[in-house]
């Protein structure tokens, strides 16, 4: 519920997402925010995998919290949802080239989220492949990109990364949500006129006021 709502996230939109309907991410909400007091245990979730890995994604939380009932609630650094081979790889910049053409060509732009490989062509620390996570939304869309090494996070990779991307963005570093890992949020307005505000993306954690030459 608590990423639902710092997404601005509905059911349907979920559903739609996930190829599932909203009545069965109500029901899967619902179940899992109910517990049986007299037992003590919660209720067991009977969703496919499938929906389960998507959701993951989706709301952007370590697959084990939305798999396993009885997981306990620790910053961890696993990406099993991303490890799957029906997971596309492709350059940041053809990323988000294809993206742009994709909202360019579509007249009702509805909510899109999805799972990526992204080439890592610019962190000496990293892996050649970087989990990442897109949501295109109805005004600007967010490439979401995973780094697993904080030795990664340095002024000259992330230069070399803004200048590559030749388009109107903004870079952002902050924690990923139960993980342990830091996330660079690149935010891209289909509209140059148009300025995205992000709940949990402040001005301090913009890439330059964090780090300096």
């Amino acid at each position: 519920m608590a990423m639902k709502m710092l997404f601005d996230l509905t059911n349907d939109e979920i559903g739609r997402v996930t190829k599932s309907s909203k009545n069965t991410i109500g029901e899967l909400i619902k179940q899992n925010n109910v517990r049986d007091i007299d037992r003590n245990i919660y209720k067991q979730r009977n969703f496919t995998p499938e929906l389960i890995y998507n959701l993951s994604i989706v709301l952007d939380l370590p697959h084990r919290y939305l798999a396993d009932t009885n997981a306990t609630y620790n910053m961890i650094n696993s990406f099993v949802e991303y490890d799957r081979t029906t997971m596309e790889s492709k350059p940041i910049s053809e990323l988000i080239n294809d993206t742009l053409t994709q909202v360019k060509n579509t007249q009702d732009i509805s909510r899109k989220i999805y799972g990526v490989k992204v080439k890592n062509d610019f962190f000496n620390y990293e892996k050649l492949y970087l989990n990442a996570r897109v949501d295109i939304r109805e005004k600007f869309f967010t490439v979401e990109i995973h780094l697993e090494n904080e030795a990664s996070i340095d002024y000259l990779g992330l230069l070399s990364l803004e200048n590559t991307l030749k388009v109107k963005c903004e870079i952002y570093i902050r924690k990923a949500f139960l993980r342990e890992n830091n996330k660079l949020y690149i935010v891209i307005p289909l509209d140059d006129s148009f300025k995205p505000r992000i709940e949990y993306l402040h001005k301090r954690f913009l890439w330059k006021n964090l780090l300096l030459p």
